[in-house]
């Protein structure tokens, strides 16, 4: 990275992505299971609230569904950060050669 200017800890930017990508999954993994394995029927509502299931099976629903997609925008964005470093490492790499070859032309070395 130059002196005096920004510089991209592309490690850390690895590292951090990977974990980005995995922490959603690994964290939400269990809790989106157990949500998708609630098996409960409208009889067990009682008699008095049977007409109630309808409406909290499609919560229980929407609410698996939105967990997932964090979980998969997570990754998503994980990945992107991962990709990033590769970017920034191939744009420093190819700026150094550049400049290698500039100060080489201008009999800097």
């Amino acid at each position: 990275m130059t002196s005096g200017g920004y510089g991209v800890d592309t490690a850390e930017l690895t590292s951090a992505g990977e974990h980005v990508q995995t922490q959603a999954a690994d964290r939400m993994g269990p809790p989106l299971k157990a949500a998708g394995d609630i098996a409960v029927a409208a009889q067990d509502f009682g008699p008095e609230h049977t007409h109630h299931f309808q409406q909290f099976s499609a919560g229980i629903e929407r609410l698996v569904g939105m967990v997932k997609s964090y979980v998969d925008v997570s990754r998503d964005f994980g990945g992107r950060m991962g990709g990033a470093s590769s970017t920034y490492q191939s744009v420093e790499s190819q700026t150094e050669q550049s400049m290698q070859h500039e100060r080489g032309s201008l009999g800097g070395e």
